[in-house]
């Protein structure tokens, strides 16, 4: 399945030749790029899909006691969003860290049917 996101740049849709520029289907930058919106977003954010987001932000500076909640919750989303978690956590690199402060959670996913 090819994915196509809008693409962003310091959380502004980047304008190109008078038009919204798209990411390239051929390359990880829309997966990417749609991981970290999942992670941004909190539920109810996206009209559309309102189960979906974690709402990374509201754990920022969290107690390492909140990691595991907070990597079930990364996973049940990217499963939800149909990606094949590879690993969460802190022990990996990732294709996307997610840097709370007190603790930086690595995701690798990968797009099903991909």
């Amino acid at each position: 399945m090819e994915v196509v996101d809008f693409r962003i740049k310091d959380n502004d849709i980047v304008i190109g030749n008078g038009d919204i520029e798209l990411s390239s289907p051929l390359t990880a930058e829309a997966d990417l790029q749609h991981i970290e919106d999942l992670l941004l977003y909190s539920k109810g954010s996206l009209k559309e899909f309102p189960a979906i987001g974690v709402g990374a932000i509201q754990y920022v500076g969290a107690d390492n006691s909140e990691i595991p909640k907070i990597n079930t919750l990364i996973q049940r989303n990217l499963k939800a969003d149909l990606y094949t978690v590879i690993s969460i956590g802190q022990q990996k690199e990732g294709l996307l860290s997610l840097n709370l402060d007190t603790a930086i959670i690595n995701v690798n996913a990968v797009r099903d049917g991909i």
